[in-house]
């Protein structure tokens, strides 16, 4: 995947505002208000470089963190590794406002109900609007279906604020341990084999994730109920409308409370 389009320079700059100035115009005998430019002090803006355009307006505090500066660190870590990783289209996305990329690692598996298992993954985020902090945080692809996965609970992450900087030094280690714990996903997955949905757990889908979420579920598998499958087939069902159905910039947030419901 060519990453050459999350790399688009940006800059900071000055904001101005307009101030209203009161002064005595002798032409005309009368005092008369003027518009004149004046420096924010608490904001400065975010540019496109290459386009002149406005991205947005962040407080002084906030510290600029390019995609490129974020991603050359993370390619020089995972070169580090000595894993084999592939950039994961389906789950990758950039705006000028924010980004996602999915690493995957493919030689890295999760058994599952299906022949072909789960592999390992990467997520990283990044945005310049203060929407959210860089982000980077474990999961796993499905090979079957490309279903993307969070494993929130289990597993490490990372939330770094713009206001403090970003540095992925610790990956290599962050990766030996999360491979460690796969044993514990693993058992995590085979609970969820075992176990059937009923009403309480349907109700709390509903809540974590939405009514409309567990209406177009149920009427795209052409079900009333969900009460005749094990939790691990509506996990893949769950990961699978989110994978191809949500948009990408919110799938994310719907992975994540994913991951809490079926505490993985």
């Amino acid at each position: 995947m060519n990453l050459e389009r999350f790399c688009f320079p940006v800059e900071e700059r000055e904001v101005y505002f307009s101030s209203n100035s009161k002064f005595f115009d002798w032409k005309i005998n009368d005092v008369v208000q003027r518009a004149s430019p004046k420096l924010a002090l608490n904001h400065k803006a975010i540019i496109r470089s290459n386009n002149n355009s406005l991205i947005s307006i962040v407080n002084k505090n906030y510290k600029l963190v390019p995609n490129k500066v974020l991603i050359d660190q993370l390619m020089e870590q995972l070169y580090r590794t000595d894993q084999k990783f592939e950039i994961e289209p389906h789950h990758s996305f950039v705006t000028d406002n924010r980004m996602r990329l999915q690493i995957k690692f493919p030689e890295l598996f999760i058994k599952d109900d299906s022949p072909d298992g789960m592999a390992l993954s990467l997520y990283i985020h990044n945005s310049y609007d203060m929407s959210e902090g860089i982000r980077m945080y474990w999961g796993a692809i499905r090979s079957i279906c490309t279903n993307g996965m969070v494993f929130g609970n289990v597993l490490a992450k990372f939330y770094g604020k713009h206001t403090k900087g970003f540095n992925i030094k610790y990956l290599k280690q962050s990766l030996e341990k999360t491979y460690s714990l796969i044993p514990d996903i693993q058992e995590r997955i085979d609970v969820l084999d075992s176990l059937k949905v009923d009403n309480d757990f349907e109700k709390q889908f509903k809540d974590d994730l939405g009514k409309k979420m567990y209406n177009n579920l149920l009427l795209e598998n052409a079900q009333e109920t969900f009460q005749a499958l094990t939790q691990l087939q509506l996990f893949h069902l769950i990961t699978n409308y989110i994978s191809h159905r949500v948009k990408q910039e919110q799938q994310a947030r719907y992975q994540i409370a994913t991951s809490k419901l079926f505490k993985l």
